[in-house]
């Protein structure tokens, strides 16, 4: 029985610098020659493929560092309930559970208002970096395509 090779994935993040290295249409090809504009159109279309390949990276660099931060708080809160199970236990008074017990609530609240503000700078961040290649692109694009065409 004969084994079926598949081809390797290709990343998308690595994609983006050999975008570069593709050729621009030849300017004598069919298309250039019965439409007007289309190089300038297929240049335009190239680099705003190269904008979104960079957002694209951008985005998942981002997201990167929004699991691990979250890996990292769930592995301290994981923490810092089984400190709180092991005292519960040890507590040999009524007092010493509520305390324990307003402790733990007391550092729940402070940790959830810390990670939230780091949160809402990390996504802030992220959606800088994921449409700051974009930006200029859709001005480019939008005022190549409302000009009329070179002829």
């Amino acid at each position: 029985m004969a084994v079926k090779q598949t081809k390797k994935p290709v990343l998308v993040a690595k994609a983006a610098p050999s975008l570069a290295a593709v050729p621009a249409t030849a300017p004598d090809s069919a298309a250039a020659k019965t439409v007007p504009g289309y190089a300038e159109f297929a240049d335009l279309s190239r680099d705003n493929l190269a904008a979104v390949l960079k957002a694209n990276a951008a985005l998942a660099a981002g997201w990167e560092t929004l699991t691990k931060d979250g890996i990292v708080q769930a592995r301290e809160a994981f923490s810092a309930a089984g400190t709180a199970a092991n005292e519960l236990l040890r507590a040999r008074t009524l007092d010493q559970v509520i305390r324990i017990q307003a402790d733990l609530a007391k550092s729940g609240v402070e940790v959830l208002l810390t990670q939230s503000a780091k949160l809402a700078e990390l996504g802030l961040a992220l959606a800088d970096s994921a449409f700051a290649p974009l930006g200029l692109r859709i001005e480019t694009t939008l005022a190549k395509l409302t000009s009329p065409p070179a002829t």
